[in-house]
């Protein structure tokens, strides 16, 4: 199913995470419930467990302007840094929790 969601960063962490992301149209919610269960499902068969991964509900912000968006991008990226479960881990190591993709400009979306 296609849902025209573009990630611009994630981090996984152990027990949470955190994307920014941009949907074209109003199915977060949607998009949402299908990757949790698509991700718990694949994690839990390499597992071979069984449950919740994460706890708790997602919880969305709306980025409405370049410099919150700016913002966003930096706690996620600064969110391993600054956890202290992971405070002895070189920044090397720290790397294997993010992602980066460019938010797309005016003229790579063809508008």
């Amino acid at each position: 199913m296609q849902y025209g969601v573009s990630v611009y960063t994630y981090c996984c962490m152990p027990n949470h995470f955190h994307l920014y992301l941009e949907t074209k149209h109003a199915n977060l919610s949607k998009f949402m419930q299908s990757f949790l269960t698509s991700f718990c499902v694949t994690m839990n068969r390499l597992r071979n467990s069984s449950g919740h991964i994460f706890q708790g509900r997602y919880k969305a912000h709306l980025v409405e302007d370049e410099p919150y968006g700016i913002e966003v991008s930096r706690y996620i990226h600064l969110n391993p840094v600054r956890v202290k479960r992971l405070s002895k881990r070189r920044i090397e190591e720290k790397r294997e929790y993010l992602y980066l993709n460019r938010k797309p400009t005016a003229e790579s979306r063809g508008d």
